[in-house]
C-alpha cells in the first residue's frame, strides 16, 4: 500500500461506542494521548497492555502488566548486555486476578501476587512516572526496580487507532525515547541508570483483536549531541487498513510515516542482521545488527504465542522534513511475533 492519509486526533475522543463497538471518529492518530479506552463487553476478547522497557549500553530491564481477560500475565525480564546474561519471570492471574489497570495512559497500572509486585503510576503533581517492581523467591526478594521516567509533556508520542472492523480493533501508544533514572538490582548486582545515556519506552494497548495476530516491531533511539531522534516502526499488524504504528520523533516532534515497513530476516537464524525499510520511498533504511535474542514461548492449546525479540543496534538512514539523518550504534529491538489468543 502506498502512503495513507491518516486523520489527525486534536481532541479528546472515546474508543468506543457506548455498546462496544469501536467509535469510528476515534480511528486516525495524535500526538498525545487523547483517547479514553473504555470497552464495554467484549469479554473474553479484550487485551489490556502496559509494556515499559528501560535500557543503557550496559543493561535493560522491562515490566509487563497485561490482562487478557480470561487471565492477567505479567512478566520482568533484565539482560545484562555485555554478558548475556539474561533472567525472565512470569506469574498469570487467573480471569485477571492482581492485575489493575486503567482507561487512560496516565491511569496507574499495576499487579500484586505473592512472588510479584509491579507498581506503574506518575508523581502526585508531576508528569514523571514511578515503575517499583520486585520478584520474590521463597520470600527472598531477587529482582527489585525502582526508577523514575522523565515524561515531559512538551514532547510528542505515537497514538494510533488501529481499525480491523467495528468489532475488533486497537488503541496503541508508544511513548519512546524518553528519559530514565533509579536503580535496577537482581543477581548481576545494582545498576544505576543515568538519564543521560538512558532510554524508556511505553507500549501502551487497549483493543479486542482477532483470534491470530502476527506483527514486527521495531523501536530505537539516537542521541547525539543535543539531538534525540526515536523511531516506532512496525508491520503485519496494520495490514489491510487505513493505520500505521510508524512514526519518527526529531527532538520531541513526531514525524508520522503512513507508509508500509517491510521488515527482512531470516526466520531460520535471527541473529542474523534485519533490514527494516519503507517499501515506496527513502524515509527509512535500517539495519540491525543483532547482540541477542529472547525468545518467549507458550502453548496452552487453543492459546499460545511466540516472540523472537532480538536486541542491538541500529545503522543507517532516516529521511524527515528535507532532512537526512545518518543512524549509527542506536540501542534498540525488532521482534518477530505470532499469537493465537
Amino acid at each position: 500500500m502506498d502512503q495513507r492519509i491518516e486523520r489527525e486526533i486534536i481532541h479528546s475522543v472515546d474508543l468506543c461506542q457506548s455498546n462496544g463497538k469501536l467509535n469510528p471518529d476515534s480511528v486516525g492518530f495524535s500526538r498525545r494521548p487523547v483517547q479514553n479506552c473504555r470497552i464495554p463487553g467484549h469479554w473474553p476478547r479484550k487485551k489490556r497492555w502496559n509494556y515499559w522497557c528501560i535500557f543503557d549500553s550496559k543493561f535493560l530491564i522491562s515490566l509487563t502488566v497485561s490482562d487478557l481477560d480470561y487471565a492477567g500475565v505479567c512478566f520482568v525480564y533484565w539482560l545484562e548486555r555485555s554478558r548475556d546474561r539474561f533472567e525472565e519471570y512470569t506469574d498469570i492471574g487467573l480471569l485477571g486476578k492482581g492485575v489493575q489497570q486503567g482507561d487512560l495512559v496516565e491511569s496507574p497500572a499495576g499487579f500484586q501476587s505473592s512472588a510479584m509486585e509491579l507498581i506503574f503510576q506518575q508523581e502526585p503533581g508531576a508528569e514523571d512516572w514511578q515503575l517499583q517492581g520486585q520478584i520474590k523467591k521463597k520470600g527472598k526478594a531477587v529482582v527489585s526496580t525502582d526508577l523514575r521516567i522523565h515524561n515531559p509533556d512538551s514532547v510528542d508520542s505515537l497514538n494510533v487507532v488501529v481499525p480491523w472492523n467495528l468489532s475488533e480493533f486497537q488503541f496503541t501508544s508508544k511513548r519512546i525515547g524518553l528519559r530514565a533514572s533509579g536503580t535496577l538490582e537482581c543477581s548481576a548486582g545494582t545498576h544505576t541508570f543515568d538519564p543521560e545515556t538512558s532510554v524508556a519506552v511505553l507500549d501502551f494497548g487497549r483493543g479486542v483483536w482477532p483470534y491470530s495476530s502476527v506483527w514486527n516491531w521495531a523501536c530505537g533511539t539516537m542521541r547525539k549531541g543535543n539531538r534525540n531522534i526515536s523511531w516506532n516502526l512496525g508491520a503485519g499488524w496494520t495490514d489491510g487498513t487505513p493505520s500505521t504504528e510508524n512514526g519518527i520523533l526529531v527532538d520531541g516532534v513526531l514525524h508520522k510515516i503512513g507508509e508500509d515497513v517491510r521488515f527482512e530476516f531470516d526466520s531460520t537464524n535471527y541473529r542474523r542482521p534485519w533490514r527494516i525499510y519503507t517499501e515506496n520511498s527513502q524515509t527509512v533504511d535500517l539495519t540491525l545488527t543483532t547482540e541477542y535474542e529472547r525468545v518467549a514461548k507458550s502453548n496452552l492449546l487453543i492459546v499460545n504465542s511466540e516472540v523472537h525479540q532480538l536486541i542491538g543496534k541500529f545503522s543507517g538512514t532516516i529521511r524527515v522534513a528535507g532532512e537526512t539523518i545518518r543512524i549509527s550504534q542506536a540501542s534498540g529491538w525488532a521482534e518477530d511475533h505470532k499469537a493465537r489468543w
